[in-house]
């Protein structure tokens, strides 16, 4: 061998010995360069999981919530036709009981949420599927405007609503063991979920 050759063959042997001592380091890296891709694709998942859920508004609380009667000496007077406005809660609700005073049982349901257990509890009052419910569905139909809310909360994209109104007519119910006469007030409660920018009902009580 010559030295031409044998200066090949030195060089040959220290890029092998420097490729065969690199091995480890550089897997070592590439380790952590995937785990931290992998660190980044999860946290760029999340944040596009956070974007993508609905923001709720906030309720405003303690916004007046009165709207006061005008006195026994005058029943409440009837509505007219009713624009259906479901944007806040303060709106469904008053939405709700506006419908009820002018008897307009079908649009109501577009106050509830589909599928939900104030739907189900409305279609029974509606379809009056008891006599519980039957005399129930005459309480509903004889609640007319104004309002007064009485309480309300907001957790997240929920909101409780509690509130009073008057009943408009004399009834006497037996199967609820009550009696109500023109000016008796009446309470009610919901919670409501926001969907799709609407405040919809999920679920009804009633006294």
């Amino acid at each position: 061998m010559n030295a031409a050759q044998n200066g090949d063959q030195n060089e040959l042997s220290a890029l092998a010995a420097s490729s065969t001592g690199s091995i480890d380091p550089q897997g070592e890296n590439s380790e952590q360069d995937n785990l931290q891709l992998q660190k980044d694709v999860s946290a760029s998942a999340s944040d596009m999981r956070s974007t993508s859920k609905q923001a709720v508004p906030k309720v405003v609380l303690d916004e007046p919530t009165f709207f006061r009667f005008s006195g026994p000496s005058e029943g409440p007077k009837k509505a007219g036709p009713l624009t259906i406005k479901v944007d806040m809660p303060r709106d469904t609700v008053k939405t709700f009981v506006g419908l009820l005073g002018i008897q307009d049982v079908n649009r109501i349901e577009t106050c509830f949420l589909s599928g939900s257990e104030g739907a189900g509890y409305w279609q029974e009052i509606r379809e009056a599927s008891t006599p519980a419910f039957a005399e129930l569905k005459q309480v509903f139909l004889a609640l007319n405007l104004p309002v007064e809310i009485t309480q309300i909360w907001q957790e997240e994209d929920r909101v409780g609503v509690t509130w009073i109104c008057n009943v408009t007519e004399e009834l006497e119910l037996k199967a609820l063991k009550r009696q109500f006469i023109p000016w008796d007030v009446y309470t009610l409660q919901v919670e409501l979920r926001y969907v799709d920018g609407k405040w919809l009902i999920n679920e009804l009580w009633s006294e």
